[in-house]
């Protein structure tokens, strides 16, 4: 029976002096100033981990080389 009354909820016609609320059209999000510097440190820090990754993948290379000498 509980579950019956659970689903019912809201089925009934609002009442007429009930303010009805449309949706928020409003942005989530406002893009600013914190936000475009934050994109641009997260950018940078992507290109440096990229480039360390190589400096990493060379070095294990000359490793290896060495290695099999």
């Amino acid at each position: 029976m509980a579950g019956f009354a659970a689903a019912s909820i809201g089925l009934a016609e609002p009442a007429a002096d009930t303010p009805q609320v449309g949706a928020d059209t409003r942005p989530l999000t406002v893009s600013s100033g914190a936000n475009n510097e934050f994109d641009k440190q997260l950018g940078e820090l992507s290109d440096h981990a990229r480039d360390s990754a190589h400096r990493a993948s060379r070095a294990q290379g000359r490793v290896d080389l060495e290695h099999r000498r």
